[in-house]
């Protein structure tokens, strides 16, 4: 996961580390990264903080113009990142990127979400139709309205995306970019 970002062709970047009080050599393998890269920040939460919790840990630490989720068991493809970027960019009514997913591993997927005709504002009223994990988002938006990550267990992203929406559009990019 580290590595597929230090990879990206988009290189500006800022990579933050939560370490949410982990109890194996995560946070010794995150400072040792850190040693080599100067991009890299490592955050270490002082009690479990869970995801939303460590979520908003870096959300409230990020400096930059766009928040990219990543999560520390998943890949992102070299382009990911820069083609995120660029549709953010040069799309100033969209505050959020979604790119699509495979999934590896035990189960494997080449694409798991279908392009759809229907706004997809419209179909978070009855589904998610992006994974959270491969958005970038414009870090302004949820800044200015303060949405956080709420503690609602396995929903929290959802919850997080259906806050969100209301003041942004949402751009699909059907490529996969993103391995889960």
């Amino acid at each position: 996961a580290i590595e597929s970002i230090l990879n990206q062709t988009l290189v500006d970047i800022e990579l933050l580390i939560v370490d949410d009080s982990s109890t194996d050599n995560t946070l010794e393998i995150a400072q040792t990264y850190a040693k080599k890269d100067y991009r890299i920040l490592v955050l270490s939460n002082c009690e479990k903080k869970g995801i939303s919790g460590s979520m908003n840990t870096g959300i409230n630490s990020a400096r930059g113009k766009y928040l990219a989720r990543m999560d520390s068991d998943d890949i992102s493809e070299f382009s990911r990142l820069e083609k995120q970027y660029y549709i953010l960019e040069n799309n100033k009514e969209y505050g959020l990127c979604s790119t699509n997913m495979s999934t590896f591993g035990v189960t494997e997927k080449e694409q798991i979400f279908q392009e759809r005709k229907e706004p997809l504002e419209w179909l978070f009223l009855w589904e998610n139709p992006i994974g959270n994990a491969s958005v970038m988002y414009r870090k302004s938006i949820i800044d200015l309205k303060k949405i956080r990550f709420g503690e609602y267990g396995l929903a929290e992203d959802y919850d997080f995306l259906a806050r969100l929406i209301p003041y942004t559009r949402v751009y699909f990019l059907n490529e996969v970019l993103y391995r889960y």
